[in-house]
């Protein structure tokens, strides 16, 4: 994929490894201070138990997501639609940053528990429920004694999906939630532009990406 090699991946293979992606940099969480009062209460002992980071990056076939967590328990009993309640990561994207529609974007939901990303609710054109047209791949490395278990996830997401046309338009808005569980359901959530409660509904707060060669 050429255009993968021009915008910084010499790879255009989904497959859950980060050899392609060591030149993109990285969307960290900082601090020890805990994200929201379930975090606090369950499961959490600072960043050596809980620690998600991600990148972007983008060619002409999609946007490309790749993410790192590292999560000393990983819970992904719940599956299809109700992935988003246990381990998973959850992406709201518009193509149309500056004036979004309210109904008209997807919701993404990405979990160890299902082999698709998930359209997590209907949009006028696409049916809520698995994604076959996105490329995805996830990965689950246990803990030890000496090093936490980490989860990986990776996906390729068609422009079609963001209802963006990347030679036109260059910026894109996002929001993107990391839940966290140990076992009983979610117990918290972390993230860039999450929202109050954790649920990702109102794309007029989504942050904005701008594409760069």
């Amino acid at each position: 994929d050429k255009d993968a090699k021009r915008f910084g991946l010499t790879s255009a293979t989904v497959d859950a490894d980060d050899a392609e992606w060591e030149t993109v940099p990285w969307f960290r969480q900082l601090g020890n201070r805990r994200r929201n009062a379930g975090l606090g209460n369950f499961g959490w002992y600072g960043r050596e138990s809980f620690l998600p980071e991600f990148k972007f990056a983008w060619s002409s076939k999609g946007l490309r997501f790749y993410a790192k967590v590292l999560d000393e328990r990983h819970d992904a009993t719940q599956k299809g639609l109700d992935a988003w309640r246990t381990d998973s990561v959850q992406i709201g994207l518009t193509g149309h940053w500056r004036k979004p529609d309210h109904v008209n974007w997807p919701l993404l939901t990405l979990s160890l528990a299902n082999k698709e990303v998930y359209l997590q609710r209907d949009t006028p054109k696409l049916k809520a429920g698995p994604l076959k047209e996105v490329e995805f791949a996830t990965k689950r490395v246990e803990g030890s004694y000496e090093t936490t278990g980490t989860t990986v996830y990776e996906a390729l997401i068609p422009w079609s999906v963001l209802d963006m046309d990347p030679r036109t338009t260059k910026t894109f808005g996002y929001s993107i939630i990391f839940n966290q569980s140990i076992g009983f359901w979610r117990q918290g959530w972390e993230g860039y532009f999450a929202p109050l409660g954790g649920q990702i509904v109102d794309p007029t707060y989504f942050g904005d990406l701008t594409l760069c060669e």
